[in-house]
This record gives C-alpha cells, sequence and structure tokens, in this order.
C-alpha cells in the first residue's frame, strides 16, 4: 500500500532539493489527507461569512463540521484497517480483480457507521433540529467514504490526479459556502454547501482508483460480508483502529464534557480554550507524516520484502538472521531520525506558540497548551511509527495494546489534569502519548529482536487458522 510513498521518494532521490521539498510538501497534503485542505476551506469559508453575515453561524457551521471529522474518523477506523489489510493481501496474491468491489464495500460499511453515529450524536445527545441531524449524518458519511478511497489511493501512483481532486473539491466547497453566506444561509446550508464540493473530491478519487483498477465490480453485498468477515478474522486490528482514532479525540472529548466545556446558542458543546491552541499544537504533526510516507514507510516495506524474498528462495538460516538483524537496526535508524526530526519541529511550535499568541491566533493563556500538545506530538509520532512496524510484521495484539495504553492513559491523565486548570489542559495526551510511544518501541523491539521466530510462527497460525475455516 506504499504505491505513492515510493513515487515520492523517487522524486525526492532523484529531483534534488526542488524534489524534495516537493515530495515533502505533497506527502504533507496526501498523509493528512483531506483534514488539512479542510482546516484552510472552513477557515476561509467561515472568514468570508463573519464578514458578511452572522458570525454565530459560520461559529456553527465551523463546529458541525469539527464534529463530522471526528465522528467519521471514529465511526469508520474499526472497519476502515482490515479493509486494507484485506486490499493489500488482494495485491500480494496478484487479485486485483477485487478491488472495485472493496472500495464500494468499504464505502457502504464506513459510510453507514458515520452516518449512524452522527445521527445519534446530532439528534440524541445535541438535541439539534432534524436539518442538521440530517446534514450532520450526510457530511460525516462523506468525510468518511473519502477516508477510505484515500486510503485506497495510496496503492496508486497518480498523485497529481489525487491532488487534483482533493484541490477541486475544496475549492468548490469554499465557494458554495461563500454563495449560501451572501445568499444569509444557515449553518446547515453551509455544512450541504461545502459537503457538495466534498463530493466532487470524491467522485474524482473514485475515478482515480478505477482508471487503476479497471476491472468490472463484481457484487457489492458479497464484499460487504467479506469486509465485515474480515473485521472478525482481524478483530485486533480493528479494536486497536478504533482505540487509538479514539484516543486522538479522548482529551477533547473529556474537556468538552466536564464543566470547562462550553455550550453555544445552537447546542453545540466545545471548550475554545483548549480546542484552537489543541489544533495548532497537533499541526506538529503534518511534516512527521509527510516524512513518514516519503521515506520510512517505503525502507521498511522494501526492507521487509527483501527478507520475505529471502524466505521463499530457502535461503540459509545464517542469512536469514544477517537480514533480520539489517532490518532491525534499518527501522530503528528510521525511527530515531524521524523522532530527533520531530523534536527539533516540536521546539519550533513551542517558541512560536508565544507569537502566535501576539499576532492573535491564540490567546495569551492559551500559550501552554499549544507548546504542551507539540511536545505531545513528539511521543504520538512514536506510535505511529511503531504501530506501522507492527501492523506491517503482523503483530495485531500488540499493535492493540499499544492502542488500548495511548487511549486509556489520555483519559486517565486527562481526568487527572482537569483540576489542575486550563493551563495544564493539554497534559492528558502528551501523558498518554508518552505512555502509548513506550508500549510501543518496547512491543517494536520485542518483535524484532525475535523477527524470523515470530514470521515463521505466525505463517503456522494462519495455514492453522484457514484450515480450520475449511473444515467449517
Amino acid at each position: 500500500m506504499a504505491g505513492i510513498g515510493f513515487r515520492l521518494e523517487r522524486l525526492a532521490v532523484e529531483g534534488g532539493l526542488a524534489g524534495g521539498i516537493i515530495a515533502v510538501f505533497t506527502g504533507a497534503l496526501l498523509a493528512s489527507g483531506y483534514y488539512l485542505l479542510t482546516i484552510f476551506g472552513v477557515g476561509v469559508s467561515g472568514a468570508v461569512s463573519r464578514a458578511v453575515g452572522d458570525p454565530a453561524v459560520a461559529e456553527d457551521f465551523r463546529l458541525m463540521t469539527i464534529y463530522a471529522f471526528a465522528i467519521a474518523s471514529i465511526a469508520s477506523a474499526a472497519a476502515l484497517l482490515p479493509a486494507t489489510r484485506q486490499f493489500a493481501d488482494a495485491l500480494y496474491e496478484r487479485k486485483p480483480g477485487v478491488a472495485p468491489a472493496l472500495l464500494f464495500a468499504s464505502f457502504v460499511v464506513t459510510g453507514a457507521a458515520a452516518a449512524l453515529l452522527a445521527a445519534i450524536v446530532f439528534g440524541a445527545v445535541l438535541r439539534q433540529p432534524p436539518e442538521v441531524t440530517v446534514t450532520g449524518a450526510l457530511y460525516a458519511a462523506l468525510i468518511a467514504m473519502i477516508w477510505a478511497v484515500s486510503t485506497y489511493c495510496s496503492a496508486v501512483f497518480a498523485i497529481r490526479a489525487v491532488l487534483m481532486s482533493y484541490f477541486v473539491g475544496t475549492l468548490a466547497g469554499v465557494l458554495g459556502t461563500i454563495v449560501v453566506s451572501l445568499m444569509e444561509g444557515g449553518a446547515p446550508a453551509m455544512a450541504l454547501a461545502y459537503a457538495a464540493g466534498l463530493s466532487i473530491s470524491l467522485g474524482a478519487l473514485v475515478s482515480v482508483f478505477l482508471g487503476a483498477f479497471p476491472f468490472p465490480i463484481k457484487s457489492v453485498r458479497t464484499a460487504v460480508a467479506t469486509l465485515l468477515g474480515s473485521v472478525s478474522q482481524f478483530r485486533f486490528l480493528s479494536v486497536g483502529a478504533f482505540m487509538g482514532t479514539l484516543a486522538i479525540w479522548a482529551s477533547t472529548l473529556m474537556i468538552w464534557l466536564s464543566e470547562d466545556g462550553e455550550t453555544n446558542a445552537s447546542g453545540f458543546r466545545a471548550a475554545e480554550l483548549y480546542d484552537t491552541p489543541h489544533f495548532f499544537g497537533l499541526l506538529s504533526l503534518v511534516p512527521g507524516f509527510a516524512l513518514l510516507l516519503v521515506f520510512f514507510e517505503t525502507s521498511v516495506f522494501r526492507s521487509l520484502r527483501r527478507h520475505h524474498d529471502l524466505i521463499e528462495s530457502h535461503a540459509a538460516l545464517e542469512e536469514l538472521e544477517t537480514s533480520a538483524e539489517e532490518l532491525h537496526s534499518t527501522t530503528l535508524r528510521g525511527i530515531t531520525i524521524l523522532t530527533a526530526i520531530q523534536v527539533v519541529i516540536a521546539i519550533v511550535f513551542v517558541f512560536a506558540a508565544p507569537i502566535a499568541a501576539e499576532a492573535n491566533f491564540i490567546q495569551l493563556r492559551q500559550v501552554s497548551v499549544m507548546q504542551i500538545t507539540a511536545l505531545g506530538s513528539v511521543m504520538h509520532l512514536l506510535i505511529i511509527l511503531s504501530s506501522m512496524v507492527l501492523i506491517y510484521l503482523d503483530a495485531s495484539r500488540l499493535f492493540c495494546f499499544v492502542q488500548a495504553v495511548f487511549l486509556f492513559g489520555t483519559i486517565t491523565a486527562s481526568g487527572l489534569a482537569l483540576p489542575l486548570g486550563e493551563r495544564f489542559f493539554g497534559i492528558g495526551y502528551l501523558a498518554g502519548a508518552s505512555a502509548g510511544a513506550l508500549a510501543g518501541l518496547l512491543s517494536a523491539q520485542h518483535v524484532l529482536g525475535q523477527l524470523n521466530a515470530h514470521i515463521f510462527m505466525g505463517a503456522a497460525r494462519r495455514v492453522h487458522s484457514a484450515l480450520g475455516r475449511l473444515r467449517s
């Protein structure tokens, strides 16, 4: 699934300084998915809406977007990672014909899950009127489907087409919300206008993917059943992905639900003292994501593929041990380099926080939250790096364990930090990510240190499982 990463790596290596900059910038856009562009789009839409219309409408639209993104990510996580595994297995087994049906099955499962959860949150929890509930459900479903197809498109080389799909949809969404603002429409109308832009991106991305996999779409119903079966088969991946995604939002949700959270006139719950600086602090992860996509994932994939080729060619045990040691050292070196870079980026954000306050991007009382979040991003990147290694090495139980540590560490630390006041709001995220990073590094080190034994035992378990399914 590292197709785009290999293309960007080639651009960075062969394109000189300019190629490297373009590769990292492109990687940042691809790795952050539609999230980064939506932030820009909603920011522009909100600024125009506040200038020509009601600022309260712009705020409601912003909160609807935040809720939709949170709901879509949490609702789709449990199905999307097993679906990705199923797709990757199909490519490895040279069965690309299943790709189109699997994509549409992912749309059905993730879109339905996001729409259902959004209906519950907007309708039952927030007590929003029907038009807001229906719009929120559609909004969340579209976001979930865009994330699904974006994940699948990571296997293709059409970088320019993918980026154009993002940009055109974002531009259409922004223009649509501006028109709604000029017509003095409400937040649901702005959300629908932006959702129309999402639909354009979704259609374009589907076209890109089907262009790379031009196979007839077989029974989507069968593909849905197969996908749901893979959720059960890869249950540790599924549960781990859900907990890891929930962990990202855990500190935010706890503060929203605490006495420090606020409910606006439209009934949306938020915590402005935490949300904005936490968001700015999380932006420090974007360069790390880009470097992960362009350099780290491709390096791990290439080394692991070389090791598997040796196994399939019945190489001598000594040769396998040497290859395992090289993979171990290469992976840890990559983790060390990316972590060091992320530390530098986090320090830049720490010193930039007071400057952001002087420029009125955040309040002075929010500086500490942005700084703590930026430091937490270092630990969060370590979780992502170690989790990627565990997934590639099929250590799904350990992957699930790491995400559980991240989630419950964040919940516990956030609960303990709430009485300390607003200056320590970001401690929950930092502490939870630190605990998860430690668990992730120890787990990855353990598996890498016993790589050959882990691979052979994993193969034996898969054969035993396959035989059991055949008997049943």
